[in-house]
Protein backbone atom coordinates (compact mmCIF):
# COMPACT_ATOMS: atom_id res chain seq x y z
CA UNK A 1 0.00 0.00 0.00
CA UNK A 2 1.19 3.51 -0.73
CA UNK A 3 2.23 5.95 1.96
CA UNK A 4 -0.76 8.16 1.15
CA UNK A 5 -3.19 5.24 1.57
CA UNK A 6 -1.52 4.29 4.83
CA UNK A 7 -1.99 7.85 6.10
CA UNK A 8 -5.69 7.73 5.19
CA UNK A 9 -6.19 4.53 7.22
CA UNK A 10 -4.27 5.94 10.18
CA UNK A 11 -6.50 9.03 10.08
CA UNK A 12 -9.60 6.82 10.12
CA UNK A 13 -8.22 5.06 13.19
CA UNK A 14 -7.67 8.40 14.91
CA UNK A 15 -11.24 9.48 14.09
CA UNK A 16 -12.64 6.23 15.48
CA UNK A 17 -10.58 6.64 18.66
CA UNK A 18 -12.04 10.15 19.04
CA UNK A 19 -15.48 8.49 19.09
CA UNK A 20 -14.30 6.27 21.93
CA UNK A 21 -13.59 3.12 19.93
CA UNK A 22 -10.45 1.05 20.25
CA UNK A 23 -9.23 1.10 16.65
CA UNK A 24 -6.82 -1.46 15.21
CA UNK A 25 -5.35 -0.24 11.92
CA UNK A 26 -3.71 -2.84 9.67
CA UNK A 27 -1.61 -2.48 6.53
CA UNK A 28 -2.76 -5.54 4.58
CA UNK A 29 -5.47 -8.14 4.16
CA UNK A 30 -3.15 -10.70 5.78
CA UNK A 31 -2.81 -8.50 8.89
CA UNK A 32 -6.59 -8.01 8.97
CA UNK A 33 -7.14 -11.76 8.80
CA UNK A 34 -4.72 -12.37 11.69
CA UNK A 35 -6.47 -9.70 13.76
CA UNK A 36 -9.91 -11.16 13.01
CA UNK A 37 -8.74 -14.60 14.17
CA UNK A 38 -7.40 -13.33 17.48
CA UNK A 39 -10.11 -10.97 18.69
CA UNK A 40 -13.76 -10.09 18.21
CA UNK A 41 -14.65 -6.80 16.54
CA UNK A 42 -17.95 -4.92 16.45
CA UNK A 43 -17.15 -3.40 13.07
CA UNK A 44 -14.53 -3.83 10.37
CA UNK A 45 -13.79 -0.91 8.07
CA UNK A 46 -12.47 -2.37 4.83
CA UNK A 47 -10.50 -0.21 2.39
CA UNK A 48 -11.06 0.95 -1.14
CA UNK A 49 -12.21 -1.83 -3.49
CA UNK A 50 -10.75 0.04 -6.49
CA UNK A 51 -7.28 0.31 -4.97
CA UNK A 52 -4.98 -0.88 -7.75
CA UNK A 53 -4.05 -4.52 -8.34
CA UNK A 54 -5.64 -5.72 -5.11
CA UNK A 55 -9.03 -4.25 -5.96
CA UNK A 56 -10.94 -7.41 -5.16
CA UNK A 57 -9.07 -8.07 -1.89
CA UNK A 58 -11.40 -5.85 0.16
CA UNK A 59 -14.50 -7.38 -1.42
CA UNK A 60 -13.18 -10.89 -0.78
CA UNK A 61 -12.30 -10.02 2.83
CA UNK A 62 -15.82 -8.67 3.37
CA UNK A 63 -17.27 -11.88 1.94
CA UNK A 64 -15.12 -14.09 4.20
CA UNK A 65 -15.98 -12.01 7.29
CA UNK A 66 -19.70 -12.33 6.60
CA UNK A 67 -19.36 -16.09 6.00
CA UNK A 68 -17.99 -16.44 9.54
CA UNK A 69 -14.51 -17.46 8.41
CA UNK A 70 -12.77 -15.87 11.40
CA UNK A 71 -12.90 -16.05 15.18
CA UNK A 72 -14.97 -18.38 17.32
CA UNK A 73 -18.37 -19.77 16.24
CA UNK A 74 -20.12 -18.24 19.26
CA UNK A 75 -18.91 -14.72 18.46
CA UNK A 76 -21.25 -12.39 16.58
CA UNK A 77 -20.04 -11.41 13.13
CA UNK A 78 -18.68 -7.89 12.88
CA UNK A 79 -20.52 -5.35 10.79
CA UNK A 80 -18.52 -4.48 7.69
CA UNK A 81 -18.23 -0.98 6.26
CA UNK A 82 -16.51 -0.58 2.89
CA UNK A 83 -14.64 2.71 2.46
CA UNK A 84 -13.85 3.94 -1.06
CA UNK A 85 -12.14 7.21 -1.87
CA UNK A 86 -12.80 6.98 -5.63
CA UNK A 87 -15.41 4.28 -6.21
CA UNK A 88 -16.47 3.04 -9.60
CA UNK A 89 -20.24 2.82 -10.20
CA UNK A 90 -20.27 -0.96 -9.62
CA UNK A 91 -18.33 -0.86 -6.33
CA UNK A 92 -21.30 -0.29 -3.99
CA UNK A 93 -23.16 -3.15 -5.69
CA UNK A 94 -20.14 -5.48 -5.45
CA UNK A 95 -19.74 -4.58 -1.78
CA UNK A 96 -23.41 -5.24 -1.02
CA UNK A 97 -23.29 -8.58 -2.84
CA UNK A 98 -20.23 -9.54 -0.76
CA UNK A 99 -22.24 -8.86 2.39
CA UNK A 100 -20.95 -5.43 3.38
CA UNK A 101 -23.37 -3.72 5.71
CA UNK A 102 -22.64 -0.18 4.50
CA UNK A 103 -20.64 1.60 1.78
CA UNK A 104 -18.95 4.99 2.29
CA UNK A 105 -17.96 6.91 -0.82
CA UNK A 106 -15.40 9.71 -0.65
CA UNK A 107 -13.03 10.76 2.10
CA UNK A 108 -13.61 9.45 5.62
CA UNK A 109 -14.43 12.36 7.87
CA UNK A 110 -15.86 12.52 11.36
CA UNK A 111 -19.27 13.05 9.78
CA UNK A 112 -19.10 10.20 7.26
CA UNK A 113 -17.83 7.75 9.88
CA UNK A 114 -20.56 8.85 12.31
CA UNK A 115 -23.19 8.33 9.59
CA UNK A 116 -21.75 4.90 8.75
CA UNK A 117 -21.85 3.85 12.40
CA UNK A 118 -25.44 5.09 12.66
CA UNK A 119 -26.39 3.20 9.47
CA UNK A 120 -25.21 -0.09 10.99
CA UNK A 121 -26.87 0.67 14.34
CA UNK A 122 -23.60 0.85 16.25
CA UNK A 123 -23.78 3.56 18.91
CA UNK A 124 -20.75 5.72 19.50
CA UNK A 125 -19.28 5.35 23.01
CA UNK A 126 -18.91 9.13 23.15
CA UNK A 127 -19.26 12.22 21.03
CA UNK A 128 -15.88 13.95 20.58
CA UNK A 129 -17.65 17.31 20.49
CA UNK A 130 -18.75 16.89 24.13
CA UNK A 131 -16.54 18.75 26.52
CA UNK A 132 -15.76 16.81 29.69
Amino acid sequence: RSSAASDVYKRQGVLLQAFGFRAHTVASVAEAERALWTQAYAVAFVGDPSDGPAESAGIELCHRIKQGSYGQPDQPLPKVVMLAQHPRPADPVRARLAGCDHFVSGPATRGTLALALDAIDLPMPRDPRDVA
